[in-house]
């Protein structure tokens, strides 16, 4: 009964790992021994690589290189956002027959045509005398389907009991505006029962808010927060010490952009924080410089232009910054409209928009310096007193082109080590060789025996968790490594328990 709660116990000893069940228990009758499969695995760069499913992804290169991608969340600011809606009129007296109504816009903003959104306009006329008086009243900056914006209205106030007249709300959606210095023109005529001309004693005009599904003209400059992202990299999240001095690391920022009028980045920081919280800042003339978008002519009004921009070590010091274990990219980016070109027609829409995503890519074709790797599983030995020694057998196959050290540790509850398994540092396994064209052709194998004897037995049975570290080097070599999907870590391991 004992013999199989032992079986059990190293079962579950190892159960963060593959186990074959195929193979058979074997007992020693004269010894009392039993062999046991611990467990065989593969270990590849997909599996070193914890990223993230939520925004990262690992893809394969066409030459096989992987590389690993993180995606920040997509930041966008619409055309209410960056130019909001007009605010209303309301009540504005008409004090003469003719009269320049002043849009309410920015200033320094000259519209020149605009096609108005869902917004209303009202009118209220009011007289003194007990007369009729028709009223015409026309806007001539303001038609639909070419015809200009006309309507008409009577106050029949012979009985004396309708001095007034109001409207009520008449939509313009849809009609197109082509004000002048951003002024819109009402012009009435009022004609009493003589066939009089008059000037009414009470005229108002209003509008509730202004929006446009369309805007053509001049705009002012304008700074605009498109505000900012983190972007986490768990590329290295079980990687305990040392770090990768990566080949050709990339951000690479794609914009979207609608808005038909030149806009320009201003990147107020674009960071490299570390896992130890360190943070490095991207340096790049395109960073000081400033970055022009691609954007729509006045033709080609409701298509979006895309730029993307590139960081890399040939314009930025990204490549120093990846090599420190980069935990997060962090990014603010503002859009400059109009900068130094005040007088540059241009239009937006409203479904007008600016789309920023930050990308980071990390082909893993490089330098790995002294990276460890660690998994901790869970153990517990401490009510099996019967084993007397035990013997680990391995045979190990290292498909990567680095060195590689191996060593298992036992910790106690509170995660303090309380032995290793293998002597001097750990177990040594040289690189895959390279063929001539870069490629690993051979593996390098070792198979070994490590024995446990009592006495270590009695330290270990205290353990509560088993920690499998790994570390790989390549600095001895004056090449950088391609690290290829089909480059893996074979290991697979049995015992041999003796029992009292």
């Amino acid at each position: 009964m004992k013999l199989w709660m032992v079986a059990l116990c190293l079962f579950t000893f190892m159960s963060c790992t593959d186990i074959d069940l195929d193979q058979d228990f074997e007992l020693d009758t004269s010894e009392v021994e039993l062999a046991v499969p611990l467990f065989s695995s593969q270990m590849s760069i997909p599996a070193i690589a914890d990223v993230s499913k939520i925004n990262g992804n690992i893809e394969i290169l066409q030459d096989g290189t992987i590389q690993v991608n993180y995606r920040g969340d997509v930041v966008e600011q619409s055309s209410t956002q960056i130019f909001p809606p007009i605010p209303g009129i309301f009540d504005l007296p008409i004090i003469d027959t003719v009269q320049s109504i002043q849009l309410p816009a920015n200033a320094q903003d000259q519209i020149s045509r605009a096609v108005i959104g869902d917004t209303n306009i009202d009118f209220t006329f009011g007289i003194d005398a007990s007369e009729l008086v028709e009223i015409e009243v026309t806007l001539p900056e303001l038609s639909l389907n070419g015809e200009v914006f006309r309507r008409t209205f009577t106050i029949d106030n012979r009985n004396g009991d309708q001095s007034t007249i109001a409207s009520g709300l008449i939509s313009i959606e849809d009609h197109t505006l082509l004000p002048s210095n951003n002024q819109l023109t009402l012009r009435y005529r009022a004609i009493d029962e003589q066939g009089q001309s008059m000037i009414l004693p009470m005229a108002t005009i209003g509008f509730d808010v202004f929006t446009f599904n369309y805007v053509e003209g001049i705009f002012a400059e304008r700074t605009f927060d498109i505000k900012g992202d983190i972007i986490t990299i768990d590329l290295f999240s079980k990687w305990i010490s040392g770090g990768v001095d990566f080949k050709d690391p990339k951000v690479t920022l794609v914009v979207d952009n609608s808005f038909g009028m030149p806009t320009k980045s201003k990147v107020n920081f674009l960071d490299i924080i570390t896992l130890e919280g360190e943070t490095l800042n991207l340096e790049s003339s395109l960073l000081s410089n400033g970055i022009e978008f691609e954007y729509p002519s006045i033709e080609e009004a409701g298509s979006v232009k895309e730029t993307t921009v590139i960081f890399d070590k040939t314009n930025s010091n990204i490549q120093a910054l990846f090599s420190e274990k980069a935990g997060k990219v962090s990014y603010d980016i503002d859009a400059l409209i109009n900068e130094g070109r005040p007088q540059d027609p241009g239009f937006l829409t409203d479904s007008s928009f600016f789309r920023i995503q930050v990308e980071v890519n990390l082909p893993i074709d490089g330098k790995v310096n002294d990276l460890v790797l660690q998994e901790t599983t869970d153990l517990d030995l401490s009510s099996y007193d019967e084993v007397a020694s035990m013997e680990l057998d391995h045979i190990i196959s290292n498909g990567f082109p680095m060195d590689m050290v191996i060593q298992v540790y036992f910790d106690d509850a509170t995660g303090m080590e309380l032995d290793s398994l293998y002597d001097n540092g750990g177990l040594a396994i040289d690189a895959a060789s390279l063929g001539q064209d870069g490629l690993v052709n051979n593996s390098s194998n070792i198979e070994g025996t490590t024995m446990i004897d009592a006495i270590k037995m009695e330290t270990i049975k205290n353990a509560k968790s088993i920690r499998v570290v790994g570390r790989f080097d390549t600095q001895l070599y004056n090449d950088p490594v391609r690290l290829l999907d089909i480059y893996n870590l074979d290991i697979t391991m049995g015992a041999k328990i003796k029992l009292q």
